[in-house]
């Protein structure tokens, strides 16, 4: 930090405290970038650069449809797994849920693949892993997992908006994204020691972020 010339780029998952910081830093004279992962950010970014009153330098991860050569060469392409906002979908911010127009509709299912996508606004499938948690009735353990690869038949279906249940956390979120899940859900890594908890929901936005499947999500029937 004694060049202030160099670069302080942040990316990666952000909330209010984070940006705060990022921003008094560059109110210290250093040149600090704010790299927006997905474009929700930018409305938080904006509101507290008002609240300080300190103008943000800002910065947008994209991925390059062409590839070059060397170490990183995998990492671009269209076909990369590297997988940030798409440049084509910038201009159209996810809404929330509040923001949604009327309530969703969804259904949750086990085993194998029922017909009746077009009937809901999405499906919850469960357990994609070994549950973490367990029912008062029923011992841990006694719900067997269906594997990504049944995750993989539910969400092939043609009109299937498919969130992903059971076991889902840090470790086996991106492969639930990677077998076509619209979204992921969980029980128990929100709940326990909030320490922990907060680490596995961070770790978990971020691989969020990095995925485009969350950022046109299927408008209520």
């Amino acid at each position: 930090m004694h060049d202030r010339e160099a670069l302080l780029i942040c990316n990666g998952y952000k909330d209010a405290e984070f940006i705060d910081l990022a921003l008094q830093s560059k109110q210290l004279g250093l040149n600090v970038v704010l790299v927006l992962e997905m474009p929700p950010e930018l409305e938080l970014v904006m509101e507290r650069s008002k609240k300080l009153g300190i103008e943000p330098t800002l910065g947008i991860r994209i991925k390059l449809s062409t590839k070059g050569s060397g170490h990183w060469a995998e990492s671009a392409g269209d076909r990369s797994p590297f997988e940030p906002i798409p440049t084509r979908r910038a201009s159209s911010p996810r809404p929330s849920i509040a923001a949604l127009s009327a309530p969703w509709l969804g259904r949750s299912c086990h085993g194998a693949p029922q017909p009746g996508h077009a009937l809901v606004d999405y499906t919850l499938f469960a357990p994609v892993f070994a549950p973490t948690t367990g029912q008062p009735s029923r011992p841990l353990g006694s719900k067997l997992p269906a594997g990504l690869d049944a995750l993989r038949t539910w969400t092939a279906a043609p009109g299937a908006c498919v969130f992903a249940l059971g076991g889902v956390g840090p470790v086996t979120a991106a492969a639930c994204l990677a077998a076509g899940a619209h979204g992921l859900a969980g029980i128990g890594v929100f709940f326990g020691e909030p320490g922990q908890v907060a680490q596995d929901v961070a770790a978990l936005r971020e691989i969020v972020a990095a995925s485009d499947r969350h950022v046109e999500p299927v408008s209520p029937r």
